[in-house]
């Protein structure tokens, strides 16, 4: 299940530089698949799980779906800009009634005459340069490929979910069979015991 995982982030399959020959020795020894880069932490701390070298370490089908509902898109993760884009509300305060004094990036400050302020604020403008809005957008398209993987991932274990319900239906159907012929092996077995007087 964490090599599904992780092709549903890489969009192919693992180890395609490995020659078919050798991948089994390849896993056998430990090996995996780096983690894609820009692939949700969550996400990825829950494939690594689910390929962990001890069985008994890896969630089961039921704890991997109850992790991937909880993921969503507030998993992105992305660094404050270094220069703040809106401005400090705090540092702004009005001399008078008639001056806005606002400090300058030099620390001195300048005065800025406006009679219609009236020593009031309400609100400040945030300045977006295009860096900004390039990492705007490339947040956009990071929810958009983790909202794409989430869906993937829900499609596949609705699917496995599937699966293992028709194997437990298969199970049930086993074992009534090999109860019936068990039944069947009994009753032969009576009939041929001879009666004894």
């Amino acid at each position: 299940l964490g090599v599904l995982l992780w092709e549903i982030s890489s969009k192919g399959p693992p180890f395609s530089d490995c020659p078919r020959n050798l991948l089994r020795d390849h896993i056998k020894d430990g090996n995996r698949e780096n983690p894609i880069e820009g692939t949700p932490p969550k996400y990825q701390e829950l494939y690594q799980k689910c390929w962990d070298g001890k069985p008994e370490s890896r969630p089961d089908i039921e704890k991997v779906h109850e992790i991937l509902s909880q993921l969503s898109i507030n998993t992105v993760e992305y660094s404050e800009p270094s220069q703040p884009y809106i401005c400090d509300t705090a540092n702004i305060r009005t001399g008078g009634h008639s001056e806005l004094t606002i400090p300058s990036d030099d620390n001195n400050s300048s005065v800025v005459q406006n009679k219609e302020l009236s020593g009031k604020v309400n609100t400040v403008q945030p300045q977006i340069t295009n860096e900004e809005q390039t990492s705007a957008s490339n947040l956009a398209d990071q929810l958009k490929q983790n909202e794409l993987i989430n869906r993937q991932a829900q499609i596949k274990i609705s699917q496995l979910n599937q699966e293992k319900n028709n194997l437990k239906d298969q199970l049930a159907q086993t074992e009534a069979y090999i109860y019936e012929l068990k039944s069947q092996q009994e009753n032969i077995i009576k009939q041929k015991k001879p009666i004894r007087k």
